[in-house]
């Protein structure tokens, strides 16, 4: 292509942008018309009209061409994607044995705060023991157990705390007492792991006992669940969902 040939087409590229803007009563600036070449001069100027402008400057088109940018439209097309889960035939069961919309029996109460804790501190004590083999001493019995002698607790932890040698202080309970359980600084890994522990958590330990109120943790466990191996589809599909928000009555 010659160069009369490309500056003839600029020529005419120029006039239609002008003639068009004439058309919509819009002045342009000479410095405009080289950024409406290289964008959708009808599309810009069309919205400069909606807008009432009546002089447009290269400024007035770079603030049009950036926003255009950062709110880009979005074409949706037709695909000829054929999603294989279309020919999988639906197999959808309402659990509503799990439904306990109404059934709910609490009332907010200080008693049914204390029951939902009991409840579960039972469940996970009973895996703890399960999982880890462990043989607990209830808390009020700890009496009977001599100083320097390991012990084996489970509780719920109910405070946590630094201790002036700072060493972690963990108070935890049972159903019917209390103790405190220290994580000795010098205990590297398991000072780490005390890091971990939680407000409410239950907790079993493997101790010494210091006092009939103390102990000295040398292993501190979690209830943690058998992982379940996960079960798959006899074959692969795909699938796609969306949320329904319910309208209130």
């Amino acid at each position: 292509m010659s160069i009369s040939t490309t500056e003839s087409k600029e020529s005419d590229k120029t006039r239609e942008i002008t003639e068009y803007a004439e058309k919509h009563n819009i002045l342009l600036s000479k410095e405009a018309i080289p950024l409406l070449k290289e964008n959708n001069f009808r599309e810009i100027i069309d919205q400069l009209v909606k807008e009432n402008e009546l002089f447009v400057s290269e400024e007035t088109v770079r603030k049009k061409i950036a926003g255009s940018l950062e709110n880009p439209l979005v074409e949706v097309r037709n695909t000829s994607f054929k999603p294989e889960s279309k020919e999988v035939e639906s197999r959808l069961r309402l659990m509503t044995e799990y439904d306990v919309t109404g059934q709910s029996c609490s009332e907010g109460t200080v008693e049914n705060f204390l029951e939902l804790f009991r409840s579960k501190y039972k469940l996970l004590k009973e895996i703890l023991e399960k999982r880890h083999t462990l043989s607990p001493k209830p808390l009020n019995r700890l009496k009977s157990v001599p100083v320097r002698h390991d012990v084996d607790v489970i509780g719920m932890v109910s405070e946590k705390w630094v201790t002036k040698n700072e060493n972690i202080a963990i108070r935890i309970e049972d159903l019917d007492a209390s103790c405190i359980v220290i994580v000795s600084q010098k205990e590297t890994q398991l000072f780490r792991l005390a890091d971990y522990v939680m407000l409410d958590d239950v907790i079993g330990v493997k101790a010494t006992k210091l006092s009939n109120e103390m102990l000295i943790a040398k292993e501190i466990l979690w209830p943690d669940l058998t992982i379940k191996t996960a079960r798959t589809a006899e074959r692969d599909i795909s699938f796609a969902s969306i949320s329904e928000k319910k309208k209130k009555n």
